[in-house]
């Protein structure tokens, strides 16, 4: 999501973002994750090149634990191509083999 965003190859891994979400199935999962880190994109103005990601599975829940490793904006130093403002459930899509098939709002 964030190579759509900028150059990846401009960001350097400067600080970490630690986050958990949890959800009823890996789908709403996947969909809340990549809805925090647009937030912590917009508010706390950063971009991410890394991902330490950990699920926890169980019957009746899933949690996901992050650590989202990347630094503070710099408009000098990074190019924002294009805004993600969402991320939709249209279309999406997990297989066996673990590939995604996602719809980004742009």
């Amino acid at each position: 999501m964030f190579s759509i965003i900028t150059d990846l190859s401009l960001v350097e891994e400067k600080e970490e973002y630690e986050f958990e979400v949890e959800e009823e199935d890996i789908e709403s999962l996947l969909v809340q994750f990549l809805s925090e880190l647009i937030y912590i994109h917009e508010v706390h103005n950063m971009v991410f090149k890394n991902f330490k990601v950990n699920i926890d599975e169980s019957e009746e829940k899933k949690l996901l634990k992050t650590k989202a490793i990347g630094e503070e904006i710099d408009l000098e130093k990074h190019d924002m191509d294009t805004a993600v403002k969402a991320v939709s459930y249209h279309e999406l899509s997990i297989d066996l083999k673990g590939e995604i098939k996602i719809i980004l709002d742009i």
